[in-house]
């Protein structure tokens, strides 16, 4: 069990009460997380869910962030990368995780060849994602004022955005989702939606971009919660990047990528900040990165970050280590 004791039925009584009255995530997300910047194989997965259970760490969530599928974004695990996902995934249940995976609401037409280790090979970067064509075909992608599909450049390589306007194009995206969730996904991490058209684009909904381009990641978010709440009732949860009015009721938030320094520019006082601003914004719900994620922005000799990190995220709605 994630809890024991002879309090926590009751403990699990009064938090169903609670959530029943507020738009709280399951009581498993409370619980601490374990993430990597990536897990190279399916045995780099299982040395987290085993290690952890083998130190007697309290934990309920597997993060597996990018990459794990066969493109980004096709939702079809890559069997380059996990040689079993079906007894990977069991396992990680087994144990008494919940699993998250890392999303965006992009789909490629062009791959940029992975800089993480060991991935040269393992993600085609010539041809499209294989549910591009599907999607430009269907007319599910923003547009152009001209009416061809709107291409651009982002993290990951050069694709395009789903129009969550579009009520084909949501549902279709949907369906995506929920191959992941039929495998065994218990939640996701909703990356990216901020900045993502700053020219000229056309939605179905024939609304102007400057007035939908805060909502995105809002109709974002949303979509992925009601392509969980439809498959897994209130038992998953979000980890959301960005958001706006009409984001605090979808649990949790993340306050990005931030330095592991104790910086007042990206640091550890910037989350101290950032949660407060969260909080009085109608976001209680979020979390950190531990230890900060871009640790090669690290002071040489400091060894008190960590230990300061952790003493917040103890104190933080959730805690999750994570970094590069």
């Amino acid at each position: 069990m994630l809890f024991e004791g002879p309090r926590f039925p009751l403990i699990l009584d009064r938090y169903t009460a609670l959530a029943g009255r507020q738009q709280l995530p399951p009581y498993w997300a409370f619980a601490p997380w374990k993430a990597r910047d990536y897990h190279r194989n399916q045995a780099e997965v299982a040395e987290d869910v085993d290690r952890y259970r083998q130190l007697g760490l309290p934990a309920s969530i597997i993060l597996i962030d990018s990459p794990w599928a066969t493109n980004y974004n096709t939702y079809d695990f890559n069997p380059k990368q996990f040689d079993d996902a079906k007894q990977m995934i069991a396992h990680l249940h087994d144990e008494g995780y919940k699993m998250i995976l890392w999303h965006t609401s992009w789909i490629n037409q062009k791959t940029m060849r992975p800089g993480e280790q060991g991935f040269a090979d393992k993600i085609p970067t010539d041809i499209p994602a294989t549910n591009y064509a599907e999607a430009e075909r269907n007319g599910y992608f923003l547009h152009r004022p001209d009416g061809s599909t709107y291409v651009n450049d982002w993290w990951k390589g050069s694709g395009s955005l789903i129009d969550f306007t579009n009520p084909a194009a949501k549902k279709w995206w949907q369906g995506q989702v929920g191959k992941a969730i039929a495998m065994g996904a218990d939640g996701f991490k909703d990356d990216d939606a901020e900045n993502n058209f700053l020219v000229d684009v056309r939605f179905a909904s024939g609304e102007d971009q400057r007035l939908v381009r805060n909502r995105y990641a809002v109709d974002y978010n949303h979509a992925v919660a009601e392509a969980l709440t439809e498959r897994k009732g209130k038992d998953w949860v979000l980890f959301q990047r960005c958001g706006t009015s009409g984001s605090s009721g979808l649990p949790v938030f993340w306050s990005g990528d931030n330095d592991a320094n104790f910086s007042t520019q990206n640091g550890l006082p910037t989350v101290v900040t950032a949660g407060l601003n969260a909080g009085m914004s109608g976001m209680s719900l979020w979390m950190s990165d531990l230890g900060g994620y871009n640790k090669r922005n690290r002071y040489d000799g400091d060894n008190v970050l960590f230990d300061r990190w952790t003493q917040y995220s103890a104190l933080s709605p959730g805690m999750e280590v994570m970094s590069r």
